[in-house]
């Protein structure tokens, strides 16, 4: 088995934003606009959407991705709405959006806590690199989603890809050779794992997104979401 590289994290801001976004993520082209999916990373908030100026995403049912859509390039502002209950309308954040960049926009958190809680549901919004794998391989990067699972390693055919991946962190994603892949999630420096080992399939070619989740928030317990990006 192929061993994986790179797998360096993207550290959130203050304000939840993953970076400024003012060269950070995917690739370019000509185009005059920005390209914008989002996905709802809240369990108990019941419809998601995110909107930046000029764009706004379809709703979506916990644990589910959008396509992209067009967004102005520029500096921009994006928000998201959960309906709830209680229905939620985010305050906006500042994102400097680039022109033929790809972005995920990930809603997180809990819908369920107090608005000064670091635990309330916010706006995580990363670039997408669109590099493609080689022939062989795929590409994986992984999003700590689970707001009370604090610090985690992730573990990919017994390889830890992703170690001390904090809550509302994307990591860069790791090549490695598709097949079957076998994923754990442990609390970080520890034997504990709160995902135990599971399998899932990749596609030579393609690129996945791994989403540790809280899906049970009233007694947390925790897995993961696999995404298909490419």
């Amino acid at each position: 088995m192929k061993s994986i590289r790179s797998a360096a994290g993207i550290s959130t801001l203050g304000v939840g934003i993953a970076c400024l976004l003012s060269g950070c993520g995917g690739s370019t082209n000509s185009t005059s606009f920005a390209n914008l999916k989002a996905y709802d990373a809240v369990s108990n908030g019941g419809t998601a959407a995110v909107s930046s100026t000029g764009a706004s995403t379809a709703s979506l049912t916990a644990f589910t991705q959008s396509a992209y859509v067009h967004a102005s390039a520029g500096l921009e502002s994006a928000s998201f709405t959960l309906t709830g209950p209680p229905s939620i309308a985010s305050p906006t954040y500042p994102v400097s959006l680039n022109s033929g960049v790809y972005y995920t926009a990930i809603v997180m958190g809990r819908a369920d806590v107090a608005s000064s809680d670091a635990r309330y549901p916010k706006l995580v919004v990363v670039g997408d690199d669109q590099t493609s794998p080689s022939s062989t391989d795929c590409r994986i990067r992984v999003v700590q989603a689970a707001p009370d699972a604090g610090t985690v390693d992730v573990l990919v055919n017994g390889l830890n890809t992703s170690p001390n991946t904090a809550y509302g962190t994307v990591t860069s994603y790791s090549e490695l050779a598709a097949g079957s892949e076998t994923i754990q999630v442990r609390t970080s420096g520890t034997s504990t794992f709160i995902v135990p080992s599971t399998l899932f399939a990749t596609l030579a070619g393609h690129r996945y997104t791994i989403y540790v989740t809280e899906p049970t928030v009233g007694s947390p317990t925790y897995s993961f979401q696999v995404v298909q990006d490419s």
